[in-house]
């Protein structure tokens, strides 16, 4: 599934629509080689295993992504993702 939101907030915002639906998830971050924006991705199952994917992309900022390097791709915690719904910048995944 592929959100498109224009905001961190409202793309954390969808992601989290999905986890509440979710088991065995997991989030990441990945910034293409290009260096412009940044992927986030919720990974899960649901209730009958059927594996899901949402993800979405949003332009990078370097208050919120400075640790994700180009190519980069690391977690990101289910509060971290709670923070930026919550229409907060803050520290990187």
């Amino acid at each position: 599934m592929h959100l498109h939101p224009s905001l961190l907030s409202e793309l954390a915002s969808g992601l989290l629509a999905w986890v509440d639906t979710l088991t065995r998830i997991t989030v990441s971050a990945w910034r293409p080689p290009h260096g412009e924006t940044v992927h986030l991705t919720v990974t899960g199952e649901r209730h009958d295993t059927t594996r899901v994917v949402v993800y979405g992309g949003v332009d990078f900022t370097e208050d919120v992504f400075a640790d994700l390097q180009p190519g980069g791709r690391q977690s990101v915690a289910l509060s971290v993702l709670r923070f930026w719904a919550s229409g907060s910048a803050g520290v990187a995944a």
